[in-house]
């Protein structure tokens, strides 16, 4: 499986899904992929060394999930290009629990801001709504309409299968991503993520919700287990 978010590496790739709305046809291995945007800088000075692309190794200590979204949408506001001062803008792909969860975590972070969400069942978004607000955000079926738009970043909180195909997709718009463990549902599909990880390029943020294998108590289960 790839590691939370690899320091200094990237993924491209196409798009498709068995799922209406969520994508299209998979692009051609041999079809070139859209050149990359310009950098848009380094990360902010003082936050923890958590997942970064291009930044420094994980730290040793205990994360939570909310940490971890709060350093990552950290992360993205120095990273994308939005105006001086404002926050970033995030699309959702996915509002079940684990995507209604970062919406909600995300609207207590003045440094972001969720503007759109995809989802494909109607019965998941009523059941989003119990959770949090959705004033304001705008609402689609095709998450293609939000990553053809000028979302910063984007949240991937689909079914695992579909993880792949979202994650290339994402990345050929050129979005900075977080994006749910576990990377896919088999080993052909984690393979293809590590490699359009590593493909894609360098000034993307990618970070990938792995957060507890860096916890405390697991890694020293793991030193008991190796000793």
């Amino acid at each position: 499986m790839p590691s939370e978010r690899r320091t200094g590496t990237h993924r491209r790739s196409p798009v498709g899904s068995g799922r209406a709305g969520f994508g299209t046809e998979p692009r051609p291995a041999s079809q070139e992929l859209p050149a990359p945007r310009a950098a848009r800088g380094a990360a902010p000075a003082g936050l923890p060394p958590i997942l970064v692309r291009g930044g420094r190794a994980m730290e040793p200590r205990t994360l939570t999930r909310r940490g971890l979204i709060q350093s990552a949408a950290a992360l993205s506001v120095s990273a994308a290009t939005t105006k001086a001062n404002s926050a970033v803008t995030v699309g959702i792909i996915g509002l079940g629990g684990r995507g209604s969860s970062h919406a909600r975590h995300i609207a207590s972070l003045p440094e972001a801001k969720v503007v759109s969400a995809a989802e494909v069942s109607d019965e998941s978004v009523r059941r989003a709504r119990e959770r949090v607000s959705l004033d304001g955000i705008r609402l689609h079926k095709d998450m293609g309409e939000i990553l053809a738009s000028d979302v910063d970043a984007v949240i991937i909180a689909t079914p695992v299968y579909m993880h792949p195909d979202h994650f290339e997709a994402a990345i050929q718009a050129g979005k900075h991503i977080y994006i749910e463990k576990p990377a896919a549902a088999d080993l052909a599909g984690a393979k293809r993520v590590m490699r359009l990880a590593d493909a894609a390029p360098r000034h993307l943020n990618i970070t990938f919700g792995f957060q507890q294998r860096h916890g405390r108590v697991y890694r020293d289960a793991k030193r008991l287990i190796d000793s």
